[in-house]
C-alpha cells in the first residue's frame, strides 16, 4: 500500500481506508505491507499479516506526498510484491517507478478529485490532475470509491474503473460522560462538525449560518488543521464571541465516540468530497444529517430513509441557516445502527477480486 500518511485509522479518510482494508485483507490470508511516513509518529499495531514500513519524506505541503510515494514506489517495485496498490491521485504520479521491474501488478484507488480543493496552488492542481491521468494510464486497474468519480474517469480518459465504496462497520456507542462535560455540551443538544479545518470542508459557511440563526443548538467543531493554520485562525475569527460555538480540536478514541453518539445532528457543509467516511459513520449513529448537495452525498442515496437527510446548496449560508432552524428542539440522541452499507470485510473481498483478475490478465498477456 503506497500513498497514505500512516495506518492510524482516525487520522484521515485515506488512512482509515488503508488501515481497515489492510487488516481485512490480512484476515483473508494475505501478507500486506503498508508504507507510512516517518514524521507522523508511532503507527498503531497492525493486524497479524500486516507489516508497517516507515520511510522519510520532505515535510512540506507540496512535496510531502510525492517524495514519500516516489521512494516507496521504487522500493516496492524492487521487493517483488504481487500487487502494488496506490491510494490517491497525487501519489499515483509515482506509479511508473513501481513498474520498472515489470513484476508487480499495479492497482490505483482514486479517492477524490483533490485538484478541486481550494488549498492547492494552480501548479499543484495541475500535478494532481497529472496524477489522476497516471492512475488511469499507467496502472493495471483503477478502483474508485464513488460512482460519480468512476463516470468522470470514463469520460475524461476512457478508463474502465471498478467501483468499490468505503466500508462501514458497527461503531462504538458511548453514553454522555467526560468529553461532553469538558466542553459544556448536553446530549442531543449540539450540532457536530467533524473534519479537518481546511477550506473545502465549508466550516466557514456553517459558522456564518449558526451565527445568523436563532438556533439554541450549540456547534461542536471537531478537527485539526492540515497545512491550514491560517484558515483555522480565520474560522475562530468568524466565530467571534458567540458562546454557542466551541472548537474542540482533534478528538479520537472514547472521546470521539462520545461526541458522535450524543450529537443532536451532524452537519457536513463540504464543497468537495470523494465518499466521506464521516458521513457514513454519522448516518450509522442515526441522528439527522444536514449536508451539501454535492455528488458525493448522493452516493449514499437509499442507504437510509430519505427523511434522515436534508441537502442544501454548497456555500449557501441562508439555506443552511434555514435547515438548522428547522431541526426539532429540544434535540434527542437517536437510535443507531440503521445503515444499509457494505462492511470493510465486504470491501476487502471485492478488492481481493480485483487483485486476482488483474494478475490473471497479466499472466494471460505474458503467456
Amino acid at each position: 500500500m503506497v500513498g497514505q500518511k500512516t495506518n492510524v485509522t482516525r487520522f484521515g479518510g485515506i488512512e482509515r481506508h488503508v488501515g481497515l482494508l489492510a487488516d481485512r485483507l490480512a484476515e483473508r490470508g494475505h501478507t500486506v505491507t503498508v508504507f507510512t511516513r516517518s514524521r507522523y509518529g508511532d503507527p498503531v499495531p497492525p493486524a497479524r499479516g500486516v507489516s508497517l514500513v516507515r520511510r522519510p519524506c520532505v515535510p512540506s505541503k507540496h512535496l510531502e506526498a510525492i517524495t514519500h510515494s516516489t521512494l516507496c514506489s521504487l522500493e516496492s517495485g524492487l521487493r517483488g510484491y504481487d500487487v502494488v496498490h496506490f491510494h490517491g491521485v497525487g501519489p499515483s504520479l509515482a506509479i511508473p517507478f513501481a513498474k520498472l521491474t515489470g513484476h508487480a501488478a499495479v492497482v490505483a484507488t482514486v479517492h477524490d478529485q483533490d485538484y478541486n480543493k481550494d488549498k492547492w496552488s494552480p501548479f499543484a492542481r495541475r500535478m494532481l490532475r497529472a496524477g489522476e491521468a497516471s492512475a488511469c494510464r499507467r496502472s493495471d486497474q483503477v478502483i474508485t470509491v464513488a460512482k460519480y468519480i468512476r463516470q468522470h474517469l470514463q469520460l475524461a480518459y476512457g478508463c474502465t474503473a471498478e467501483y468499490i465504496p468505503n466500508g462501514n462497520d458497527p461503531l462504538h456507542v458511548q453514553p454522555p460522560g467526560a468529553a461532553l462535560a469538558e466542553h459544556g455540551l448536553e446530549a442531543g443538544n449540539y450540532l457536530l462538525f467533524l473534519a479537518r479545518l481546511v477550506p473545502e470542508k465549508g466550516c466557514d459557511v456553517l459558522i456564518r449560518a449558526v451565527r445568523e440563526s436563532s438556533t439554541p443548538y450549540r456547534l461542536a467543531i471537531v478537527g485539526g488543521a492540515s497545512y491550514s493554520d491560517e484558515h483555522a485562525a480565520e474560522l475562530r475569527r468568524l466565530a467571534g464571541d458567540d458562546p454557542r460555538i466551541a472548537f474542540l480540536g482533534f478528538q479520537s478514541g472514547d472521546a470521539l465516540d462520545e461526541l458522535r453518539t450524543n450529537a443532536g445532528a451532524y452537519v457536513m457543509p463540504s464543497r468537495q468530497e470523494g465518499l466521506p467516511l464521516a458521513l457514513l459513520e454519522m448516518l450509522w449513529y442515526g441522528m439527522p444529517v444536514i449536508a451539501s448537495d454535492i455528488p458525493a452525498v448522493h452516493e449514499v442515496d437509499g442507504a437510509v430513509p430519505e427523511e434522515r437527510m436534508t441537502r442544501v446548496p454548497p456555500g449557501d449560508v441562508d439555506a443552511l441557516r434555514h435547515a438548522i432552524e428547522a431541526l426539532p428542539w429540544p434535540g434527542a440522541v437517536a437510535a443507531h445502527g440503521e445503515l444499509d452499507w457494505p462492511t470493510w470485510a465486504d470491501v476487502a473481498e471485492q478488492v481481493e477480486g480485483v487483485y486476482e483478475r488483474t494478475l490473471a490478465r497479466r499472466r494471460r498477456r505474458a503467456a
